[in-house]
């Protein structure tokens, strides 16, 4: 195995298993101790960075193959706060190849306010930069557009949607499925006593053992002696998915199998809530809206139609790379670091190949300026062109 094999699989591995960059280090010595050939150029953190890039970038080439030989792909973008502050916006590109969707992160993009302009601005560059195309080009392949329910995505005046909709008066735009089902929950039992109580309750459990050690142990013990796995309550809140209810209500349901008045309670609740959804539904034409919800439920089984959930998720792996000890990593950092982890291949199954010929293609080597006899100099950059050349 050449030296650069060896570098650049260690960065992948940096980057694949969420590592600081200054693990290069460590690692190169470490191999050194086992054996191999790593040289004495190129093991800084620095170089990390470059080399990531490089295999980021390699990662892109396939996407944008793939998007030159089709006609036609959506977007989807979600926005959020990060740990450093600042707005940022997360960029998904949705296409069919051969009849097969698939959905592929672009880009992270902080941006300095959260307005369309500036919104909009972001996701025309992250297209341009990422794929590869012209302005034009994107706008003629574009053809659809998802995002949650912020006005500032779906305003019909001056919303993003719209200011693409100038740009491409066919496009076709999406309000989030899910959002928009938790959207309509609220709406038929927002003036319901019985989900108000019901939220508070769950909201209570989630507190009274979150907060506290004791009940949590206690709660523990319970379990143990009931003979029921152990399962500590969900958080209700968060960002707006029903799933996170049905989560809480299922861990709440699991323990009131074996504490019978609690059960009794819950019961007694939840029959109250479904008579008043039976009679809300009985108002507004039972027949037409099940049959918008069975429509509703088998789009939503279908993976990921209709629905941001892949932002969702490239959010949880954002706050994993960009955590408050990494708040200063730049945006073109974390889009390479989350590209790797998402689309590249596994640690073990890595090929360096390929990014190594981009990498070798494109790095500017320079002589060192720093003071060195001549004769070091000389056998440095030989030492570095035979690195090269020999892979």
């Amino acid at each position: 195995m050449s030296r650069l094999a060896v570098l650049f699989r260690n960065a992948h591995a940096i980057a694949k298993a969420g590592r600081p960059f200054s693990d290069m280090e460590w690692m190169c010595a470490l191999d050194e101790k086992k054996g191999l050939d790593v040289g004495a150029l190129y093991r800084t953190d620095k170089k990390c960075c470059e080399f990531i890039h490089y295999i980021a970038e390699e990662q892109r080439v396939g996407l944008q193959q793939k998007l030159q030989s089709n006609n036609f792909f959506s977007i989807m973008v979600d926005g959020t706060t990060d740990s450093s502050v600042s707005d940022a916006e997360i960029i998904y590109i949705r296409q069919a190849v051969k009849g097969v969707v698939s959905v592929h992160f672009l880009a992270y993009v902080n941006i300095p306010r959260g307005t369309a302009d500036h919104i909009l601005n972001a996701i025309v560059l992250a297209l341009e930069n990422g794929l590869q195309m012209t302005k034009q080009t994107i706008f003629t392949k574009l053809v659809g557009f998802g995002s949650d329910g912020a006005s500032v995505m779906t305003g019909c005046k001056s919303g993003v949607s719209t200011r693409l909709k100038g740009e491409q008066p066919l496009l076709f735009t999406l309000h989030c499925m899910a959002h928009r089902l938790e959207l309509g929950f609220k709406g038929i039992i927002g003036a319901n006593s019985f989900m108000s109580t019901f939220t508070e309750l769950l909201f209570a459990i989630y507190n009274f053992y979150h907060s506290s050690a004791l009940n949590r142990e206690n709660l523990k013990s319970s379990c143990a002696a009931a003979g029921v796995k152990f399962l500590a309550p969900s958080r209700v809140g968060g960002t707006r998915w029903l799933p996170h209810t049905m989560l809480a209500l299922k861990k709440l349901w699991n323990k009131m199998q074996h504490f019978e008045q609690l059960k009794a309670d819950m019961k007694c609740l939840v029959d109250g809530l479904t008579a008043q959804l039976e009679v809300r539904l009985g108002e507004n034409g039972s027949d037409e809206i099940k049959s918008a919800m069975h429509f509703l439920s088998t789009l939503l089984a279908s993976p990921d139609r209709g629905s941001n959930a892949d932002c969702e998720q490239g959010f949880s792996l954002t706050k994993v790379i960009k955590s408050d000890w990494r708040s200063r990593l730049r945006d073109t950092m974390v889009t390479d670091l989350m590209t790797i982890q998402l689309h590249s291949s596994e640690i073990a199954d890595f090929d360096p190949t390929p990014s190594i010929l981009r990498w070798k293609g494109n790095c500017n080597r320079r002589l060192s300026l720093c003071s060195k006899s001549s004769s070091e100099s000389d056998d440095e950059m030989e030492s570095d062109d035979e690195m090269i050349d020999a892979f």
